[in-house]
């Protein structure tokens, strides 16, 4: 993410307390670009809409078995996201990159 975009971002942050944005560049997912703004501008949340109710150890749209979880540790979540990631098929809940810099900068 460029410093100007980033400081754009930051300055709507402090004025209006919340910041929608997008990707930015080919190849980020917004997950990422989302964390890179919240490790920057030392955010204590974020929100990620998504038509999923959480976190679940499958994908429920394929398996009607799977289970929600109700907490997950930045490990877990890097294992379960490790383990589907080679499925054919899967979209993850959230970019491993996104979980990677949140898990060091929180």
């Amino acid at each position: 993410m460029s410093l100007k975009y980033s400081e754009d971002a930051a300055k709507i942050l402090a004025e209006r307390g919340v910041v929608i944005i997008g990707g930015v560049k080919p190849g980020m997912r917004t997950d990422t670009v989302a964390a890179l703004l919240a490790s920057e501008t030392r955010a204590s949340l974020i929100v990620k809409a998504t038509d999923q109710e959480g976190i679940y150890t499958e994908d429920p749209r394929k398996y009607p078995d799977a289970k929600k979880l109700d907490e997950i540790s930045f490990d877990d979540l890097e294992r379960l996201l490790a383990e589907n990631r080679h499925k054919a098929g899967i979209h993850q809940i959230i970019d491993p990159e996104a979980v990677r810099i949140l898990k060091k900068n929180i």
